[in-house]
């Protein structure tokens, strides 16, 4: 074992030092093994990140969450029939009602009611906000996606029914309008009227789509001074919590026995509404995610080859200039082994090199999106590891053939070539 240790790195410390010896060659070499590690553990971080974040706040949820919508989850899927979907009606404040009083308690939990409010600004003193997403919701809509205060508390029963002028603000909002600090008992303005901030949410991040960072949220009852919810053209949708333990399935058959009512829906009519379970979407996210990576590993793939092509090219070139060291060393005692893990060594200390900046340069891109932006993305040490072994095995097999041609070479007519 000593014996092997040593040889192994005698072998490592000369072929460390040919390396040092011809720089821009080592370096020119190791472009598309950079290039292809870049791409595949780039790609794998930033989409195990995303995934990692909306799965998250999937199981956050629960499964048991079902959004009733006019446009199905999935858009860009064939057959996506978008121009029947536009004619839908939205759902309606009457639709939430029903759901509520009309479902079963044993299977259906809460129903809570969302409704956008286009067009919407903020303003507090002189720190202004526009294009806000802001949103009319009803009672039970923060307990139904587990929302969580930094500060404050959400609207009460009272603040509800009667529609007072207080909201609750995204941690982003709280930041850009109080700057110098929350202060609870200075309103806002929202369309000309004051506005009093009673919570603040914990940040939450970017994960897929809208953020709630940047949404503000008033009480149903005050949202429907500024939007009609009883129209079916507003954007809105109901969100069903069904009880625990009781199967999705039953929950979704509550919810279409009473929408197919509401709508006056015929046994053999279509739905003309979207239900929207959580667990379809975490389906559709692992096929997505899934296809990413393959057509990165294809990429990636394409420029380790090209790398790998040019390692090999570069060996060869080695072991034709070192043929006469190489033939001194065979001469004064060196096995073959010797030689051969010489330069299967220098091959694979060249891919880890190359797969080493490749990494970093991941690793730079992953923190300046931390830095700049809420986007929550981590570059793992499996990813990293895996990075690495990839980068070896491209060495190994493309360094291979060079180094068995220099371990077969004769040691009388290598000393001769020069």
């Amino acid at each position: 074992m000593k014996k092997w240790f040593i040889k192994t790195t005698e072998s490592f410390n000369l072929a460390w030092r040919f390396l040092l010896g011809n720089k821009l060659r080592s370096l020119l070499s190791i472009l598309g093994i950079t290039i292809g590690i870049f791409c595949i553990v780039g790609v794998r971080a930033f989409t195990s990140s995303l995934e990692g974040n909306i799965k998250s706040n999937i199981e956050k949820l629960g499964d048991n969450v079902i959004f009733v919508q006019k446009w199905p989850w999935g858009f860009g899927k064939k057959n996506y029939e978008w121009w029947q979907y536009m004619r839908r009606p939205e759902p309606t404040l009457k639709e939430m009602k029903a759901l509520k009083t009309l479902g079963r308690k044993e299977i259906i939990d809460k129903v809570a009611l969302s409704m956008n409010i286009p067009n919407s600004n903020l303003k507090n003193g002189k720190f202004y906000l526009s294009g806000v997403q802001v949103k009319g919701v009803s009672y039970d809509y923060f307990d139904v996606l587990k929302k969580e205060l930094l500060i404050g508390r959400f609207p009460s029963n009272f603040e509800q029914k009667f529609g007072k002028n207080v909201c609750i603000l995204g941690y982003n909002l709280a930041v850009g309008l109080f700057p110098k600090g929350f202060d609870p008992k200075k309103p806002i303005k929202y369309k000309g009227q004051k506005l009093f901030v009673i919570g603040i949410l914990e940040k939450e991040g970017q994960s897929f789509g809208a953020s709630a960072d940047d949404e503000c949220y008033l009480p149903l009852n005050y949202g429907r001074k500024f939007v009609n919810a009883r129209s079916r053209k507003k954007r809105k949708e109901i969100i069903v919590k069904g009880k625990n333990e009781v199967p999705i399935k039953l929950v979704e058959f509550e919810i279409n026995r009473i929408m197919r009512s509401e709508r006056r829906l015929k046994p053999l009519d279509d739905i003309n509404y979207a239900v929207n379970k959580l667990t379809s979407f975490s389906q559709t996210l692992s096929s997505t995610f899934l296809i990413i990576n393959l057509v990165a590993g294809i990429i990636g793939g394409f420029s380790l080859l090209v790398g790998g092509f040019g390692i090999a090219n570069i060996m060869f070139v080695s072991v034709k200039e070192r043929t006469t060291l190489i033939g001194i060393q065979k001469a004064l005692g060196a096995k073959n082994n010797f030689i051969r893990s010489q330069f299967l060594l220098e091959s694979i200390v060249l891919t880890l090199f190359g797969g080493l900046i490749g990494i970093f340069l991941v690793w730079m891109l992953v923190y300046g999106i931390r830095k700049f932006s809420d986007f929550e993305v981590s570059l793992s040490l499996y990813t990293i590891i895996e990075g690495l072994i990839l980068s070896a095995s491209i060495g190994t097999i493309f360094g291979l053939i060079p180094a068995i041609s220099a371990s077969k070479l004769d040691p009388v007519q290598a000393i001769r070539s020069n």
